[in-house]
């Protein structure tokens, strides 16, 4: 789970669907929003495309501190819990990187903040976890802990992406009620 370099591989031949699906996957995680939003409004690639580790766009997006390719992604539809092949999800990337900003933008449209990573090194953390043990960030670290424990475990977007609220469940209580 470092920052580096995803290769997209599949195997096989791609198909066009295929291809463009890795376009959205490589704007994502190159930042560029632009490309993105036009690949996006063109609704034929799969917004949860995964790479050959199952990470998805979205995953990619955080995982390389991109906020506003994250912000379309969900208002595409992209699915927050979604997890790697070591059971991450983007809420657990941003919070093992102390990205307090990223991990309100999924807080808020919905990520679940109490979901335990499956596999890895990391298995039976979940993203509070892993912004307790930041290292030498003291801040992040404060910032982050703070912000996932005032979560819930809301599977509907309460805050920041009211325009996709009626694409998810009805609301949990405590949002019910906001």
């Amino acid at each position: 789970h470092s920052r580096t370099t995803t290769e997209l591989s599949l195997a096989g031949t791609c198909n066009a669907g295929a291809r463009g699906s890795i376009t959205l996957f490589k704007a994502a995680y190159e930042g560029e929003a632009e490309t993105l939003q036009r690949l996006l409004d063109k609704d034929k690639y799969d917004v949860d495309f995964r790479s050959e580790y199952g990470q998805t766009p979205l995953y990619t997006a955080t995982l390389n501190n991109h906020p506003e390719c994250m912000r379309k992604l969900i208002r595409a539809g992209a699915k927050l819990n979604l997890v790697d092949d070591d059971g991450w999800t983007a809420l657990m990337a941003a919070a093992a990187f102390g990205e307090s900003k990223l991990i309100r933008i999924l807080l808020e449209a919905g990520a679940n903040p109490t979901r335990r990573a499956t596999g890895g090194p990391h298995k039976g953390s979940n993203a509070k976890d892993l912004a307790k043990n930041l290292n030498g960030k003291p801040t992040a670290q404060k910032r982050c802990v703070e912000l996932l424990e005032g979560a819930t475990d809301c599977s509907n977007a309460c805050i920041g992406f009211p325009e996709i609220k009626s694409q998810r469940l009805p609301p949990c209580a405590s949002c019910a009620d906001a």
